[in-house]
């Protein structure tokens, strides 16, 4: 037992190593023996993986902090040469008590001084103090062996017995005066003391190098094989990561490159290619994902094509849907389209009609209980149209009674629509002996409404295959045509009489229009005339009372004589405006090709020539302004009003500036822009300025009668133009107009002659 604990003692270092090992092993036996037989996770292995990595290299940096531990200073090695090293520092050269003792000895033989003689012998007693001292610690620190033994008992004995000697004799001889006898002991037995003391320690110093060599090469020794060992387990420690390594190759890598062969084989079209599953873990799963992808991937694509094929001839069957013929023609191209497009055993549509076989031998007219009793005599679905395997439209299904069977009750319910893909097994298909013998797996019907959402019909198909949400949808579309198809062919003959009796209407309603736009036209001519007769005499008689009363009457009756006589005047001129707007209203002159340049140069000649020099306006046209098409007239009345407001609404002692420009606009017009810099109107007033009577200011700011924009606004639409301001207050406006440019019409299009419009006019005529 003692051999074994001696032999651990001496390999401590190679023991540890075989016994991390032996647990490292054993841990590797038991993950395997755990991954027997079972499916684990990549990151269930990887997580395995990195225990063991973990363990080993815990293992291994414990195994290198014990190393370090023994072999760095304060470690058990060291410490060991370090304390004889120390050791041998304290007791070499021979103790300096005893040299230092043994000179001074001999420094007092040399010296007659007395004060120099009592500080040798002070200094002697000094040093035996101290290697007292020191041999004390010597004897209570050192751990027993034959070295202490040397020191503390071998090397004393003389020692003391050299101070014995100095302290009894040495010293009282030198007190004495008898240095010859105390020399004879100083070189005699006090020196063979001190040279039997040196042996001694010279012997301890020959023993403490031995150890100290010893220790320094089992030291290096224990250096040199744990350095070996931390080699040896970094290559198995680099093993370990090339395994691991390996295993990341394996169940990583080269799956992935399986699923880019993969990508790479669907990029060049080939949607066959499968990925293959080798692993039995996540990898495995995402081969399966991407092969499983690849599958919905080619069904996909198959359906959009189906569904683009059928699209495609949707179209054709809505193309022959165009063609003129009659309404049964054109459910029968619905249901025959239904059977080619979507491949459905059979179709049919069932149109609302008055009942006309209740007592002819109708089946459901017979039945007095169960699903298929009628309920309504007045009226039932007629089969209209059939195609695929039924195309007869006679039988025990050319009638159905509303709110029976399923066609009745599609036709009878909320839903727009009902759809089954277990046509064998749904309660609202009433025969699934029968559909089961045909093969049938699903079943669609569809309402077919009018304008006013109002049942017409039932439109529904049978088909051995399921019906997806998107040939669902096209169904519904082509449900929604069908209701168009209808209704359209069925009105087809009420729209050409309706047409017919429009036209008669219209001729009569425009003859009626032109006798009363020609009375109230008299009415207003006659109204103004007999307004203003009287309305001139109030104003002549005031003026003649005015003139002769002019000094007589005070100031409150003359006030108000002045104000009836203005009152009579502002009612002559309203009158005047009411009857020119009345004038644009009922009276148009054909449009002819007007210059405008040539029109503002008339007005500032004649009209505005008085009003121009007095208000010393400026008119400003940058750029020629162009061609229209309109009644030259009432163009002119329209820019002698605007020009005219532009120098009215001014501040005072401003001088009125006016600028008109022009811009191309939509639809074949041009915009005219007369901009002023006068007082400008607020947002909230910029659209009520247009209406008649409408006036932001009181007549004693500005006159008139806030009938003159009413006229412009008239007058811009009765040629086809639009008008508008634009304006910031205080800073001017700009009110703008649009006018057919010469020479083209409303669409951007060179204007039609007479001919061509009178042909253009009978053309519509005969379509309506």
């Amino acid at each position: 037992m003692n051999s074994i604990y001696t032999w651990l003692q001496n390999n401590i270092g190679l023991a540890f190593l075989l016994y991390g090992l032996a647990l490292i092993v054993i841990g590797v036996a038991i993950l395997f023996w755990l991954e027997k037989g079972k499916t684990l996770s990549i990151r269930t292995r990887l997580f395995r993986i990195g225990l063991m990595m973990a363990a080993f290299f815990t293992f291994v940096a414990v195994y290198s902090l014990q190393t370090l531990n023994m072999v760095k200073v304060n470690g058990t090695m060291y410490k060991q040469i370090v304390q004889g090293k120390d050791l041998m520092a304290d007791i070499l050269p021979p103790p300096e008590y005893i040299i230092e003792s043994y000179l001074t000895a001999l420094e007092t033989l040399g010296t007659n001084n007395v004060d120099m003689m009592n500080i040798q012998i002070e200094k002697s007693e000094s040093l035996f103090r101290n290697y007292q001292d020191k041999h004390k610690f010597w004897k209570a620190s050192l751990k027993e062996d034959k070295i202490k033994n040397e020191l503390i008992e071998t090397s004393y004995r003389p020692a003391m017995e050299f101070y014995k000697l100095a302290r009894e004799k040495f010293i009282p001889l030198i007190k004495a005066g008898n240095k010859t006898e105390a020399r004879n002991l100083a070189y005699g037995a006090m020196r063979e003391k001190y040279e039997q003391h040196r042996m001694a320690i010279d012997n301890i110093v020959g023993m403490l190098g031995s150890r100290n060599s010893d220790y320094e090469s089992r030291t290096a020794m224990i250096i040199r094989s744990r350095t070996i060992m931390m080699v040896f387990f970094s290559i198995i420690g680099l093993s370990i990561l090339g395994i691991a390594l390996y295993f990341i190759i394996v169940c990583l890598v080269k799956p992935v490159k399986n699923i880019v062969a993969g990508i790479n084989e669907i990029r060049r079209g080939n949607l066959d290619y499968e990925v293959p599953m080798s692993q039995d873990n996540e990898m495995r799963e995402l081969a399966g994902a991407f092969n499983k992808m690849t599958s919905d991937l080619r069904q996909e694509i198959k359906k959009r094509e189906k569904s683009e094929s059928c699209v495609v001839r949707l179209n054709d069957l809505r193309e022959a849907l165009m063609r003129p013929c009659g309404v049964s023609d054109k459910l029968r191209i619905i249901t025959d389209g239904i059977v080619s497009v979507f491949d459905a055993d059979f179709a049919r549509i069932w149109m609302i009609r008055p009942a006309d076989l209740c007592q002819k031998g109708c089946v459901h007219a017979k039945n007095t209980e169960g699903p298929g009793v009628c309920r309504h005599r007045d009226f039932c679905l007629h089969l209209m149209a059939s195609s695929g395997r039924y195309t007869h439209i006679n039988g025990d299904h050319q009638r159905v009674p509303f709110g029976c069977y399923k066609i009745g009750l599609i036709a009878s319910g909320e839903d727009k629509k009902f759809l089954t893909n277990d046509a064998a097994n749904n309660p609202r298909v009433h025969n699934h002996e029968w559909v089961r013998e045909l093969g049938l797996v699903s079943f669609a019907g569809y309402r077919l409404l009018n304008s006013a959402g109002e049942v017409i019909g039932v439109m529904a198909l049978f088909s051995k295959h399921p019906i997806s949400s998107e040939e669902d949808e096209l169904l519904l579309g082509l449900a929604h045509t069908s209701e168009q198809v209808i209704m359209a062919t069925s009105a087809g003959t009420e729209v050409r009489l309706l047409n017919e009796s429009l036209e008669k209407r219209v001729e009569e309603r425009t003859a009626q229009l032109a006798a009363t736009n020609e009375e109230l036209k008299n009415f207003v001519y006659i109204a103004s005339h007999d307004l203003r007769e009287p309305l001139r005499k109030i104003s002549a008689f005031g003026s003649m009372v005015q003139k002769s009363l002019s000094g007589k009457i005070d100031g409150d009756d003359a006030e108000n004589l002045n104000f009836m006589i203005d009152g009579a005047n502002r009612m002559t001129q309203m009158i005047e405006g009411l009857l020119a707007y009345s004038r644009v209203s009922s009276k148009a002159n054909s449009a002819e090709t007007v210059n405008l340049n040539d029109i503002v140069d008339q007005l500032r000649q004649l009209e505005l020539s008085v009003l121009l020099e007095e208000k010393h306006t400026t008119i400003d046209i940058p750029q020629p302004l162009p061609e229209v098409d309109v009644d030259p007239v009432r163009i002119r009345q329209l820019l002698q009003n605007l020009i005219a407001n532009g120098m009215k609404y001014q501040a005072k002692g401003n001088t009125p500036q006016i600028t008109i420009t022009s811009r191309p606009a939509a639809d074949g017009m041009v915009r005219i822009n007369i901009t002023d810099n006068g007082i400008g109107i607020k947002p909230e007033f910029q659209q009520a300025i247009f209406i008649m009577f409408k006036r932001l200011h009181s007549k004693n700011e500005y006159e008139g009668t806030g009938i003159g924009l009413a006229v412009c606004k008239k007058i811009v639409e009765r040629n086809g133009g639009q008008i508008g301001v634009e304006s910031e207050f205080g800073k001017g406006s700009t009110f703008w107009f649009t006018l057919p440019t010469a020479g083209v019409n409303k669409a951007g299009q060179p204007a039609k002659t007479e001919n061509e419009l009178v042909v253009s006019t009978k053309d519509n005529n005969k379509q309506l």
